[in-house]
């Protein structure tokens, strides 16, 4: 079996290797002369929205514990990243340690990594009321 390397822990884990990989994410944007605008809580489909210049990027931030490039992507940030030209992955590992950053543009993702469902959610079909018994 393949690891996937985040997503599995503790609910308390997850949310501090992601708080880590956002401030890892805003250090490194930030120090490579970018105005950075947290977007995080908007559920857009990417975390940071940065600017230079003319420039623009929307930077989805995905971080793991260890080494182990394996992340989960919600479906809206799937089809954020298959339909904005301006989004960019700010993979961060090791990111409670020793933050390495990896950075991926655009369709660069698609080639790097395997995307597998994960999950599936099950909802009534159309017409079909619900008969308790």
């Amino acid at each position: 079996r393949r690891r996937l390397g985040s997503g599995f822990g503790s609910a308390e884990q997850n949310k501090k290797v992601e708080l880590a990989a956002i401030k890892a994410a805003k250090k490194h944007y930030t120090g490579d002369g970018w105005n950075v605008e947290s977007r995080e809580a908007e559920k857009i489909g990417f975390d940071l929205l940065c600017r230079k210049g003319k420039l623009e990027r929307h930077v989805e931030v995905k971080g793991t514990a260890g080494v182990g490039a394996g992340f989960i992507l919600t479906r809206g940030e799937y089809q954020k990243a298959v339909s904005d030209e301006k989004y960019e992955l700010c993979l961060v590992e090791s990111a409670l340690s020793n933050p390495k950053r990896r950075i991926f543009i655009g369709g660069e993702m698609f080639a790097a990594f395997e995307f597998v469902e994960l999950a599936y959610k099950a909802a009534p079909m159309a017409g079909k009321g619900h008969e308790g018994k």
